[in-house]
């Protein structure tokens, strides 16, 4: 251990991030191996909701996580995670890409393809150029691989054209969405 980390375990003090909604016996668990077994002198633990509102410059915020599978919503209070105010969702990034490709493929018509699955041929008619895309056969690409191709690109359509929106939406608008 000593050679990867490049210093000894007993040297340094730790900080540890965990999750605005903890596990208490997880951290009682490292915290037993980290000054049993790895000689810790020093063992610190910090929210890293409370660690983002400090890297904004704040003691006081509301820090929204918005992860793969799940989004917390924390209140910090002088440094300090509101535990019993803090809220946690099962909607994340992974199941918006989600909609997102059944409402493309659905809704619109829109065939996602993976950049393998065609090749562009492109033409010059009066000086103007334009391509067309051709098939190509992928009989020996896994489904789930094609799958996972088709939402990687809904996923940078997602990251680069979604957004929260800053103004709450109203009206005839909101009600059709």
């Amino acid at each position: 251990r000593e050679e990867t980390l490049q210093l000894r375990s007993g040297e340094a003090p730790l900080l540890f991030t965990e999750d605005s909604i903890h596990n208490k016996e997880q951290r009682l668990k490292l915290t037993e191996f980290m000054f049993e077994r790895m000689g810790a002198p020093q063992i610190f633990f910090c929210k890293d909701s409370v660690l983002s509102a400090f890297a904004c410059g704040r003691s006081t915020a509301i820090v929204l996580d918005s992860g793969a599978t799940s989004t917390t919503a924390a209140p910090i209070h002088d440094g300090y995670t509101l535990q019993k105010c803090t809220l946690r969702n099962s909607i994340g990034g992974q199941q918006i890409s989600e909609k997102l490709f059944e409402w493309l493929t659905k809704t619109k018509s829109v065939e996602v393809k993976p950049r393998f699955s065609f090749k562009r041929k492109f033409t010059s008619v009066d000086g103007i150029e334009s391509f067309k895309t051709i098939p190509v056969e992928t009989p020996s690409v896994d489904p789930a691989y094609y799958r996972y191709s088709q939402m990687q690109i809904v996923k940078d359509l997602k990251e680069e054209f979604l957004f929260v929106a800053e103004e709450p939406m109203t009206g005839v608008g909101a009600a059709q969405t």
